[in-house]
């Protein structure tokens, strides 16, 4: 590890990053925040004392979820990517979008994995439209 330290805003700032200069860990005062990477390099968790945030790729590198540690239950954040690898679509437990004038035929409909109902996005249509 290589131990670093930094002022910002009249506080001392202590971090700690791996051989491919990646951060571990970063402190100021009593918060220290931590992080893990994949064998690839992508962000994997992130910790703040005890609330873990994870990440989950595709084999192409694409962030495809986020679990955020919410409370009482964790929000799940699904990603669509297309076939050209670019990120078209976002469905949550909170809300889910679609990035405008994105042909995306359309979510199944029904329960999804998450267990919140689908958005239903059709065509160019600039509005997602909510499934059953």
């Amino acid at each position: 590890m290589n131990p670093t330290f930094n002022e910002v805003g009249g506080m001392l700032v202590a971090a700690d990053y791996d051989e491919q200069d990646r951060l571990l860990t970063a402190s100021q005062g009593p918060l220290t925040v931590g992080y893990t990477y994949t064998d690839d390099g992508e962000l994997l968790t992130k910790t703040v004392g005890t609330d873990v945030t994870g990440y989950v790729y595709d084999l192409f590198g694409n962030l495809l979820q986020v679990v955020l540690p919410t409370t009482p239950d964790p929000t799940v954040i699904d990603y669509l990517v297309d076939g050209q690898n670019r990120r078209v679509g976002k469905a949550s437990t909170a809300r889910s979008q679609r990035r405008p004038g994105s042909a995306v035929p359309c979510l199944e409909s029904g329960k999804s994995s998450i267990g919140e109902n689908n958005w239903l996005w059709f065509g160019v249509s600039r509005e997602p439209v909510p499934g059953p």
